[in-house]
């Protein structure tokens, strides 16, 4: 409903087909107008609006009619008998000359209304003849043609019900029969596209549901795989570390003292591993205790050209 509409259904579910009715009130119009309810009265009242000049026909001026003659007034009561009675008569007399006056009065009025009203029918016929198209009633006709083609579209079509009658068309019984048969399969039709809509709907919605789904799945191996890669690059680079250490180690070009490990040009890894803030992995870890246990297994210092002093692990006294 529009703005400003206060309504309210009822459905009845009490009689061999089910049906609404539909009050209607426009609460915020001070006088109420039901005209500005229907779709035809309100487009015509607004096309009215719109125009410079009116298209009503105007009627001829009316005639002016003879004014009943004024009513005699009463005699002056007396309370002499005899003068009461003569009063009675002239009383008597001045009514029914008053009311013969008013009878011709209105005599006269009715003929010249009635000269009037046919002068003016006959006017008002040629003036509404030579007029031609009248722009209110053209758009009083559009607004309900319309509202019936919105409401064939959206309740007649899907309902089976046709748009026009047999007469409009001058259709015979078949051949209304045969129309109301085509317009009942169109609305099979209609209801079958959409009960398949609903469901491709529905599969679609599956679909995109099992595809955000899939693509979770294909982002946790992602990660999965990229946190893989990065612990195998730092686990190559540990063992490249180590087999460089124990080759110096065995070379005589570096040691590992209680104090740290002496070496020249120390791998990048060693020196992450014994970093001020080092990294806290799986890998890191082992190659910590792997070391510890390199440490506690040399038992010489080799002598060589002055090494490198590594810093101390914060986290392993002794390195």
């Amino acid at each position: 409903m529009p703005k400003g509409i206060d309504w309210v259904a009822v459905m009845h579910l009490d009689e061999s087909h089910v049906h609404f009715h539909i009050l209607a009130i426009n609460t915020n119009d001070p006088k109420l107008d039901a005209n500005k309810l229907h779709a035809g009265k309100a487009a015509a009242a607004k096309k009215r609006e719109a125009l410079e000049k009116p298209s009503a026909v105007p009627a001829l001026p009316k005639p002016e009619l003879k004014k009943r003659p004024k009513k005699p007034k009463q005699l002056r009561p007396s309370k002499n008998r005899e003068t009461q009675r003569k009063n009675k008569i002239k009383r008597e007399a001045q009514l029914a000359k008053w009311e013969a006056a008013c009878a011709e009065v209105a005599a006269y009025n009715k003929r010249l209304t009635e000269d009037w009203e046919a002068q003016n029918a006959e006017h008002l016929s040629q003036a509404r003849k030579t007029r031609g198209p009248i722009p209110e009633k053209q758009a009083y006709s559009e607004a309900l043609s319309d509202l019936q083609d919105r409401y064939y579209e959206q309740v007649g079509k899907p309902c089976g019900l046709l748009r026009d009658g047999p007469r409009k068309e001058r259709l015979s019984t078949v051949q209304y029969h045969q129309r109301k048969q085509t317009a009942k399969k169109i609305s099979e039709d209609l209801e079958k596209a959409e009960t398949t809509r609903l469901e491709l709907t529905s599969k679609k919605r599956q679909a995109e549901e099992h595809a955000g789904q899939a693509l979770k799945i294909i982002a946790k191996n992602k990660k999965m795989t990229n946190q893989l890669a990065a612990e195998k690059a730092e686990f190559d680079e540990g063992i490249t570390a180590l087999t460089e250490l124990v080759d110096q180690i065995d070379a005589g070009r570096a040691n590992i003292t209680d104090n740290g490990i002496n070496m020249a040009n120390p791998p990048s890894f060693l020196r992450r591993l014994f970093a001020p803030e080092p990294p806290k992995t799986k890998t890191t870890n082992l190659f910590r205790k792997f070391i510890k246990v390199l440490k506690s297994a040399v038992q010489t210092r080799q002598a060589a050209v002055e090494p490198e002093t590594l810093p101390e692990d914060p986290h392993e006294p002794g390195f």
